[in-house]
């Protein structure tokens, strides 16, 4: 595990900077932005392309011992020590006018996440956080919530198998949320305690989409739980987070959800 130096911090200061600084140019385009298909059919549009770019370019310059990771212009650099970067995550909420979408990233050392920014550049919120110190939204400290199960409302990152879901856990007084077609946007809601926890089954989602906002809830109070194994990482594909009172439930029902994974693969 890296030690978290200045030199993290700052390089996550300069993210947090170029994303502000695109802030107006994003909010010009929002709603009103032509895009194209990528070879998995998702929608990109320039502006995606231009982030990401620039944080390449500037991250390289400045950081030249970090790798770096987008998922519009791929892998350079250390592959032990690098920058993830989603530069516009809910690109289809973005052409739309949706604000669903967030400008993400975070900073991978063994498979996890050890610092990440979420910015929410329609409503100019930042959500924030480094391993060990805390998750932060605009500056000021976050936590997740604290309901009991039958309170619970819980985002689910799985619109397949939405009905499947809803059939094991609403007896229990779990609500199901249609999913808001934003990770970035559905882990910083969980992070700060308006959602309980974000269920994320058999989904699309690449690294890149995950690994930002589970450390946040994570530094949030929150816990993390795999359908897969034992350990989380950046990898893992079908896992629970968030309250951990909710999330334990979750583990409880995990073999019932593990067959409907199993079904629906």
């Amino acid at each position: 595990m890296t030690v978290i130096d200045d030199r993290l911090r700052a390089s996550q200061q300069l993210i947090i900077d170029v994303y502000r600084s695109y802030r107006d140019k994003l909010l010009e385009s929002y709603g009103r932005i032509d895009f194209e298909l990528k070879s998995d059919q998702s929608q990109v549009t320039e502006l995606d392309i231009e982030v990401e770019q620039t944080l390449r370019l500037k991250l390289q310059e400045t950081y030249p011992e970090y790798g770096f990771q987008g998922e519009e212009t791929g892998k350079i650099g250390n592959t032990e020590q690098f920058w993830l970067v989603d530069p516009i995550d809910g690109t289809t909420s973005f052409v739309r006018g949706v604000p669903n979408c967030t400008n993400m990233a975070a900073f991978i050392v063994g498979r996890q996440p050890v610092a990440a920014v979420i910015y929410n550049f329609v409503e100019d919120e930042l959500y924030t956080a480094i391993l060990g110190e805390g998750a932060f939204k605009n500056g000021q400290p976050i936590h997740v919530s604290n309901r009991d199960i039958a309170e619970s409302a819980v985002d689910n990152i799985s619109s397949s198998i939405y009905a499947d879901l809803q059939m094991v856990l609403r007896p229990h007084g779990i609500r199901m949320l249609q999913p808001l077609g934003a990770m970035g946007r559905s882990f910083s809601l969980v992070a700060e305690g308006k959602l309980d926890a974000a269920l994320i089954i058999n989904t699309l989602a690449a690294t890149h989409d995950r690994a930002p906002g589970a450390l946040i809830i994570r530094e949030a109070g929150g816990k993390i739980v795999s359908f897969e194994g034992d350990v989380w990482d950046i990898d893992t594909k079908n896992f629970a987070v968030g309250n951990a009172r909710i999330v334990e439930f979750l583990k409880t029902k995990a073999q019932d959800i593990k067959q409907i994974i199993q079904a629906r693969s």
